[in-house]
C-alpha cells in the first residue's frame, strides 16, 4: 500500500494512519517520496499548477495594471509581492491579489457575491495528510451538487 493510496471499507481511520506515519512524515526529504507517490496516482495533475501559474499571474498583472495602480489596497498587495523573496511566499500573495482583482462570482442565494474573505478562504484547502486528497475533491463535487452550482476552481495545499 502507497502513503497516498485510498483504502475501502472500514479500515482504520486517517487520524490513526497520520500518527502512525508521523515520523516517516516528519523526516526529512519524505515530502519527494510523497511527489513520487502523488505523480503515480495523479499522473495527469501533476505540475500543472506551476507549469501555468507564473505566465498566467504575469498576464493578469499586466491586464489589469491600470486597475492595480488606482486602487490602494491592490496596489499595496502589488507592492508586497514585488518585495518578496521566496516562491512560496509570492504564490501565497499572488492568490491573495488574484482574489482583490477578479471579482467573486455570484452564488445562487439571493444574498449577493461571495465576499473576498470567502473566495480567499475557498480557493485554498489544506490538508495535513496526502491520504486525504481524493475524500476532499469527493467533498467538494458532493457541495457542488447539493447546492446545484458548478465546483469552483480550488488549490490543495498539503502542509500545516
Amino acid at each position: 500500500m502507497s502513503l497516498g493510496e485510498p483504502s475501502e471499507g472500514t479500515g482504520p481511520s486517517t487520524s490513526s494512519g497520520r500518527r502512525r506515519w508521523r515520523p516517516i512524515l516528519n523526516a526529512a526529504g519524505t515530502y519527494i517520496w510523497i511527489e513520487i507517490d502523488f505523480s503515480i496516482l495523479y499522473p495527469d495533475k501533476v505540475n500543472r499548477f506551476k507549469d501555468y501559474w507564473k505566465l498566467f499571474m504575469k498576464n493578469l498583472i499586466e491586464l489589469k495594471q491600470e486597475e492595480i495602480q488606482s486602487e490602494e489596497n491592490k496596489r499595496n498587495l502589488f507592492m508586497s509581492l514585488c518585495s518578496l523573496d521566496t516562491e512560496d511566499q509570492k504564490i501565497s500573495m499572488e492568490l491573495t491579489l488574484l482574489i482583490n482583482i477578479v471579482p467573486p462570482k455570484g452564488q445562487v442565494s439571493k444574498t449577493g457575491k461571495f465576499s473576498t474573505q470567502e473566495c480567499l478562504v475557498g480557493i485554498m484547502i489544506i490538508l495535513e495528510n496526502p491520504g486525504d486528497i481524493n475524500a476532499t475533491i469527493q467533498r467538494q463535487i458532493e457541495k457542488g451538487v447539493r447546492w446545484k452550482i458548478n465546483v469552483q476552481p480550488y488549490i490543495i495545499l498539503l502542509g500545516t
